[in-house]
């Protein structure tokens, strides 16, 4: 079974990131630690993306810590001309 995670960006953390809008997320995992995701914001742009990470647990908690690098790209820019 293929783990898929929704991921829905926060407001604060967008704004942090000198964003002005929000946006949704799939991802979904290929193999162990890779990650491959598709996301849209409120504008209709949409990304693609890839990553790889890995974690470990952090105690008994059910908590995880990890890193990770990717890249992405836009793959539709509504506003271009």
């Amino acid at each position: 079974m293929i783990p898929i995670r929704a991921l829905v960006l926060c407001a604060s953390l967008l704004a942090l990131a000198g964003c002005s809008s929000g946006g949704a997320g799939i991802s979904v995992s290929i193999v162990p630690g890779v990650l491959i995701g598709v996301g849209v914001n409120q504008s209709g742009r949409v990304t693609g993306n890839l990553g790889v990470g890995t974690s470990v647990p952090l105690g008994d908690s059910g908590a995880r810590a990890g890193v990770g690098i990717g890249t992405g790209t836009v793959l539709h820019e509504p506003e271009r001309r």
